[in-house]
């Protein structure tokens, strides 16, 4: 019975003509380049985004061994004024 009813309904249906085939092929190659438009974007955030974590980890060490050396420069002159 549903074979029946499913052939019944398949022969009722249009064949796709040229220009729609033609219009879905269009569809989807645009919708193939938006989604390759939309990765080169989404992949040049997220390399500003580790360039961004790189320059600011760049940053913390150089505040840090500044840090380090004004310390070891106070202990210096600390222990050198207590020399004389």
């Amino acid at each position: 019975m549903l074979l029946l009813k499913r052939k019944l309904l398949e022969s009722r249906l249009v064949p796709p003509t040229e220009c729609s085939v033609e219009m879905d092929r269009m569809l989807q190659k645009r919708q193939e380049e938006a989604k390759l438009c939309r990765q080169q974007e989404n992949d040049q955030l997220e390399l500003k985004l580790r360039t961004i974590e790189t320059i600011k980890e760049k940053q913390k060490l150089d505040e840090e061994n500044k840090r380090k050396i004004i310390e070891q420069q106070r202990i210096e002159a600390h222990s050198r004024y207590n020399d004389y």
